[in-house]
Order: structure tokens, then C-alpha cells, then sequence
């Protein structure tokens, strides 16, 4: 039995297997130019790989891509295997050779033998040996950006079907084109959009009357503003590149209150500590100075950091006043303190003898000048006391401390005054059982809950009871079990408060009544003395140890309740 393709089938088989190798080599030759000039990085690169493969798969001596130029010539941007000077050619539109390809729709071709007159063919190509050439516009995005030349050195070299071939590499060449001019405007765009935020970013650095300096997390000093560099008294250049790890920035003043640690900004930079109002001190132009310096690391991640922002502002002159200030009030209070010590104790002599003689109008009167004295020295105390802690010259010494017998004792003091006085108040303590102790400066608590009962007191003239409390802070509590901060701020901590039925406090004066020398109505109306301190040295103290304080309304709308929290060591938080 003869093979089906045996006798007049033969030819056909023959026809239909040179096709089908033919269309082998179609395809072949589309995937490998899509995939070089796929891999291209650049129009350059893409336009001369294009080529090269071009070339190369229709077997073609060499080849050229023109481009627009600016001046409306074109030029020769990519070139393979082409005659000497090839990439130095610039022609213009009308060229008859490149006048064909931009005028045709697809592929076109032309051929001139090497004893012809050049028409279509250069000379330095026919030198070359070319006697044909195919071209093709590539277009991206709508427009010519390009026309492909190849060339032959035989005679009508290139087939319908290698132009055609050639049409859909010039088709696929151009889509590339189009994405890589999108990229490219698409970077442009961000380019732009990014040096828009970095002059803004200039500007608001620009703008920042404090120094400003930027660094990486190696703490080398990256970028610094116009007012660093005044601050600072050094050119740009020589600031740039500085460490911010070396002693010269990491030096604490010798009078700095607090806990004396060097490296306020080494903290910042290799652990990611934030260091806020850490004075340190600079040798800037030969004179020393006090730089005030906050630092905040930049995040990456919770535990990596990109570098750190630090703020520098010069803090020596006004570090200068308070320290004349600190001397002014040492001497205010000797000299005004010495004499009143004396009035006092010259007033109890005085009643002492004067008791002996029963002169009871005398004795009120003896009894008045101890008092104004004792006052006198207590409102000279509240104004040296509330200036240093306003400017932190005075330290937090904290101990461990149980603060119900710190709070009782305070309450028995208050109690044994009380007998000697002439309005009667019953002062009432609460305490909850099993309080943890805590970390606090025993010296300032007691002055805080001092100021706070002798205010109930003073401010409760018809009398009446004065509740004192000490407990847990049932808000803290209730939202905290694991230690942690919760959603409303509280942080577990222990509660104290001081209730009266005195006058009471307008919801209007209650925002100001921490105020330094504020004094409520109330207190005017009922010719109550004072330089309005008290309260403003215990929100000092109790913010000084991390605390909160507040005022409310009594039970029932009578008297007022003034409160202050203060937070409970780690180890005791979940006890």
C-alpha cells in the first residue's frame, strides 16, 4: 500500500511543510525580537536591540534607526553593522529615501544596482555593496518616533513576507516604545512631584526659627537648616558630615538638674530613646554654651531607625537669668525670712509676758502679729518654692514610700492644728487596705497634700468635715490589667482625694484654678489672703512625678474635691 504522500501528493506535502517551516521561522523570529527588546532597559538600548535582531533574523548586511531630532532633522540614533559615520548622518525630512518611509503605511522597499545612478541608495552604501533596502516607521503613542532601515547586497532581496515580518517588528518595537515613554513621563511626573515636597520640605526647614539637624542612624549629620548654621557659627560644609555620637554634643552642664548623664543624643541615636529638653553644653566660637536639645528617632520599623531629628535651640542666656533669678530669690528670701523669724518669736514673748498680766485686748493683738508673720514667711516660702520648680531647679528625690502612712501623717498633723484653732473642722481618713508602695519624693507629697487640707480648711470657714482619702484610681484599675496604658489615658496609679463643704469652686474658675497667682472670686469675696501659689506648686509637684491633679464639685453640688493620681511602679501594676 502506497504512503499518502506518495505520487501527485508528494508536491503538496512539499509545499505545505516548506510553509509551515517558514511560519516556524515567522514566529520564531517575532518571539525572539519581543523577547530582546522586552528585556531593554532604555529607548536607546530598546531601539538598538531591536535592530540587531531585525537584522539578524532577516538575514539583511546591516541596518540604521533614525530619530526626530529638536531642530526637525533626523539622526541616526542606533546603527548595526553600517557603513563609517553612520551614527554622525543627520538628514531631513525631504530625503527621498526617508521622504518613502514616513510617507507609506507599512513596510517599503526599494533596489538599485551598484552600476545605477543613486536614486534610492546612498553612495557610501553602494560602496558598501547594498543594492537594497526595506524601511518602516515605528510609531508610540500616536506619533513617529522613528524609522527602521535594513540592508541587502542582493537585488530585490526582501520577500512580501519578510516585510510583513518586518511591519509587526516595527508594530511590536513601537508598543515597547509607548511603555517605556509612559514610564518615563510617569517617573518624570514623581521626579517632579518629589522635588516639589523636597522644596517644600526646604521651605519649612527654612522657616523653623529653632536649629534643625538631620542625621542618618549612624548619627553622621545629613542636612541642617539656615537657623542651625547661625546657631551653630559654622559653614554648611563643615557641619555636614559631623558625628553627633562624638563627646562635643553629648555633654550635660555642670550645674544640669536631674540625673546627671552624659549622651542625652547617643540615647536617641542608637537605642531610639527620646531625649526632650536635654541641656547640653557646646563650645560654639571659643565661648562656651547651654543648647536646649530635643531628639526623636525616624522609624522605619518598631525596631529599626533611618536616622534621628534634632532640634537645637540656645538656651545660655536665659539659663543666665535663672540662675540670677535663683540668686535674687535666695537673697529675697534671707533677708525677708531673717526678720519675720524674729517678729515671731519677739510676738510670743510678747504674749507670754503679757498673759501674765491679763491683758486679753494685748494678748489678740500679740496674737495677730505671730500670725501675719507666720503667713508673711509662708507666702515668701510659696514664691521662692513655686520659681525654682518652675524652672526645674529643684530635683525629685523619690524613695519607696507607702503613701496611706505618708497621708495619715499629714492628716495628724493637720488634726493637732486643728485643736488650736478657732473654727472647728473634723478631719475624716479613708485608706484601702493592701496598697502597693510607690516611688515618690515624700518631701513634696506631704507639701501637696498640705496645701491641698489647709485649702479645704481656709476655704471652709463655717467649719464642717474635710474627708481625706487614699485608694486605688478605679478608673486605672478598672481598664488596666496588664499594666498598660489603656485607650483613656490611665495608667494604673493610686487616688487621692481631699473633700470639704466649703464655699466650692464656679465651673468658670475651675480650668484656671492651677493657674500661677490665680485667685477665684469666691476667695476675693471672703477676704481670703494669698498669692494664688499653693494650688499652681502642686500641680508642679504632682506633675513632676508623673501624676495628674483636678478639681470637681462635692457630693451633692456642696464644697469641692480636689484629686491627684500618681502612677504605680511596673512591678506593682498587676499586683
Amino acid at each position: 500500500m502506497a504512503a499518502f504522500w506518495d505520487g501527485p501528493h508528494e508536491e503538496g506535502w512539499q509545499s505545505l511543510s516548506a510553509r509551515l517551516e517558514e511560519q516556524t521561522k515567522y514566529f520564531w523570529a517575532i518571539n525572539s525580537v519581543s523577547n530582546a527588546i522586552g528585556s531593554a532597559l532604555t529607548t536607546d538600548e530598546l531601539l538598538s536591540v531591536a535592530l540587531e535582531r531585525t537584522v539578524e533574523v532577516l538575514a539583511a548586511v546591516s541596518g540604521t534607526v533614525y530619530v526626530p531630532a529638536a531642530d526637525g532633522s533626523w539622526q541616526v540614533t542606533a546603527a548595526h553593522n553600517a557603513p563609517p559615520g553612520a551614527f554622525t548622518m543627520m538628514v531631513n525630512a525631504s530625503e527621498p529615501t526617508l521622504r518613502l518611509a514616513l510617507e507609506s503605511d507599512g513596510p517599503v522597499t526599494r533596489s538599485e544596482r551598484l552600476d545605477e545612478p543613486s536614486r534610492f541608495v546612498s553612495p557610501a552604501y553602494k560602496d558598501f555593496g547594498v543594492q537594497c533596502w526595506a524601511g518602516v516607521p515605528i510609531t508610540a503613542l500616536g506619533t513617529v518616533a522613528g524609522v527602521l532601515f535594513i540592508a541587502s547586497r542582493e537585488y530585490n532581496a526582501f520577500s512580501r513576507a519578510q516585510l510583513e515580518l518586518l511591519r509587526v517588528i516595527a508594530q511590536l518595537t513601537g508598543l515597547a516604545l509607548s511603555n517605556t515613554m509612559v514610564h518615563k513621563m510617569a517617573l518624570a511626573r514623581v521626579d517632579t512631584q518629589l522635588q516639589r515636597r523636597v522644596a517644600e520640605l526646604e521651605a519649612i526647614l527654612a522657616s523653623i526659627s529653632d536649629g534643625l539637624v538631620i542625621c542618618d542612624n549612624q548619627g553622621t549629620v545629613a542636612r541642617v537648616n539656615e537657623a542651625a548654621i547661625r546657631l551653630l557659627a559654622l559653614p554648611k560644609a563643615k557641619i555636614i558630615g559631623q558625628s553627633m555620637l562624638s563627646d562635643r554634643w553629648n555633654r550635660r552642664p555642670p550645674d544640669a538638674i536631674g540625673e546627671s548623664v552624659d549622651g542625652p543624643l547617643r540615647k536617641t541615636i542608637l537605642q531610639g530613646e527620646e531625649c526632650v529638653n536635654c541641656p547640653i553644653e557646646v563650645e560654639i566660637a571659643g565661648r562656651p554654651r547651654i543648647l536646649n536639645v530635643s531628639a526623636s528617632p525616624i522609624r522605619e520599623s518598631a525596631e529599626q531607625y533611618a536616622g534621628t531629628v534634632i532640634v537645637l535651640r540656645d538656651i545660655t542666656e536665659e539659663r543666665n537669668t535663672e540662675m540670677l533669678k535663683e540668686e535674687f530669690l535666695s537673697i529675697l528670701s534671707h533677708e525677708l525670712r531673717a526678720p519675720l523669724t524674729v517678729i515671731s518669736g519677739y510676738a510670743q514673748i510678747l504674749r507670754r509676758k503679757l498673759s501674765k498680766r491679763e491683758l486679753d485686748n494685748e494678748i489678740e493683738y500679740a496674737d495677730l502679729i505671730k500670725e501675719q508673720a507666720t503667713r508673711m514667711s509662708s507666702m515668701v516660702g510659696d514664691l521662692v518654692e513655686s520659681s525654682r520648680l518652675e524652672s526645674g531647679m529643684q530635683t525629685i528625690e523619690k524613695e519607696e514610700t507607702n503613701l496611706g502612712e505618708l497621708v495619715e501623717g499629714v492628716v495628724k498633723r493637720m488634726r493637732a492644728e486643728q485643736r488650736h484653732s478657732a473654727t472647728k473642722h473634723e478631719l475624716q481618713l479613708s485608706i484601702e487596705v493592701g496598697l502597693p508602695e510607690i516611688q515618690v519624693d515624700k518631701r513634696r507629697i506631704d507639701q501637696v497634700l498640705t496645701n491641698l487640707i489647709s485649702n479645704a480648711i481656709r476655704y471652709s470657714p463655717d467649719g464642717g468635715r474635710i474627708r481625706v482619702a487614699v485608694k486605688r484610681d478605679a478608673q486605672s484599675a478598672q481598664h488596666n490589667r496588664g499594666g498598660s496604658k489603656t485607650a483613656t489615658g490611665h495608667s494604673p496609679s493610686l487616688l487621692v482625694l481631699v473633700t470639704d463643704q466649703g464655699v466650692g469652686i464656679p465651673p468658670d474658675e475651675r480650668a484656671h484654678i492651677f493657674d500661677r497667682a490665680f485667685r477665684g472670686k469666691r476667695a476675693q469675696a471672703i477676704s481670703m489672703q494669698g498669692l494664688g501659689l499653693g494650688l499652681y506648686i502642686c500641680k508642679i509637684a504632682v506633675e513632676a512625678h508623673d501624676g495628674k491633679i483636678g478639681v470637681t464639685e462635692g457630693p451633692k453640688g456642696v464644697g469641692t474635691t480636689f484629686w491627684f493620681t500618681l502612677p504605680l511602679p511596673p512591678t506593682s501594676r498587676t499586683s
